[in-house]
């Protein structure tokens, strides 16, 4: 995909600041984050995604491309060329929509079913897809990653429809214990909602919930976000609320349907979440998990100190701890600390 942006003064000045913090952290005494942790960040800022997500017309130029590649029915869909994975990958249909299997083996294997982020408009990315390499081959599970309904073709009504017949499907085929339900920022806050909405209806519902950063308010509108926003090296608010409400179609980006922080959380079980503390997704996730402890559902809530968005996705020493204790989680074992 050629980019369609540059950077330009402003973004030097904020990766400049980004540097300089990295720096002083690094020769702090006592708990700051890794080095490999630091690179990663710079890598994120330099991505420029903050940048198209903050400017309407390069937000446009996003959804006008994903509505180019529908229409000539171009799979965005895929797994990159020439990413080469340890799990053996497969690929079916299921309810009707195309889903990606990594490390199929056995039928007793646990199975996760993963939500890929990407602000419900992009596809999976090669970072997604190392990241679930490492975690079957740590879990032994068999990860299945369906190509869930999103913009710029769908709204959060058939997103949610669509994974209602997946969840029916595989509780036909496998003991909900045995199933972790994941996403991570778009796709977590979706599967959050889809807990949320299968409860509602006394269904059947995934044995565990595992979300990292999790956008669980799609209108985002906790006033606080302001300062978030400037320490996430990744997301803009602006940009994030303009995709979140059109997501949300008919209905109201704080509907309870489409952002879960307001659903109801009592039928929820074993609950997870990671979250940094430098990304917009932060303050939703610990208000999320303190609505959980006051509902009395199991929940542990790890905070990624100076980490940006989704960092368990990356090999760095931070996301090999949280990958050890998802992987722990999936297969019974979650007595991490």
């Amino acid at each position: 995909m050629k980019k369609d942006y540059v950077i330009d003064q402003q973004t030097i000045r904020d990766l400049a600041g980004n540097l300089k913090t990295s720096v002083v952290e690094l020769t702090k005494c006592g708990q700051h984050r890794s080095r490999q942790a630091t690179m990663v960040g710079l890598g994120l800022q330099l991505s420029g995604l903050k940048r198209q997500l903050a400017d309407p017309r390069q937000r446009a130029k996003l959804l006008a491309r994903a509505k180019l590649l529908a229409r000539a029915k171009q799979d965005q869909f895929a797994l990159p060329k020439g990413l080469t994975l340890t799990s053996p990958v497969q690929e079916f249909r299921l309810a009707g929509r195309k889903v990606i299997t990594l490390n199929d083996r056995d039928a007793q294997q646990p199975v996760i079913v993963y939500l890929y982020g990407g602000a419900y408009l992009l596809p999976p990315a090669k970072q997604h897809w190392l990241f679930l390499d490492r975690l079957a081959q740590r879990s032994g599970a068999r990860i299945l990653v369906p190509d869930y309904p999103h913009l710029p073709e769908a709204s959060a009504q058939d997103a949610l429809a669509y994974l209602r017949r997946l969840s029916a499907a595989l509780a036909d085929q496998t003991p909900v214990s045995q199933i972790t339900l994941m996403g991570d920022s778009a796709g977590g806050g979706l599967a959050a909602a889809l807990v949320e909405d299968l409860g509602r209806d006394h269904l059947p519902m995934p044995g565990h919930l595992v979300l990292l950063s999790p956008w669980l308010d799609l209108s985002l509108q906790n006033p606080a976000l302001a300062r978030y926003n400037k320490r996430d090296l990744l997301l803009d608010l602006g940009g994030l609320q303009a995709l979140g409400k059109q997501f949300a179609g008919a209905l109201s980006p704080s509907d309870p349907r489409v952002s879960p922080l307001y659903g109801p959380v009592t039928n929820l079980r074993d609950v997870h979440l990671f979250v940094g503390t430098r990304e917009l997704m932060c303050l939703d996730s610990i208000e999320f998990a303190n609505r959980l402890t006051e509902a009395e559902v199991p929940v542990k809530l790890a905070i990624g100190r100076g980490l940006y968005h989704a960092y368990p996705l990356y090999q760095t020493p931070e996301g090999a701890a949280a990958l050890k204790q998802i992987a722990a989680v999936v297969k019974g074992e979650d007595n991490y600390d």
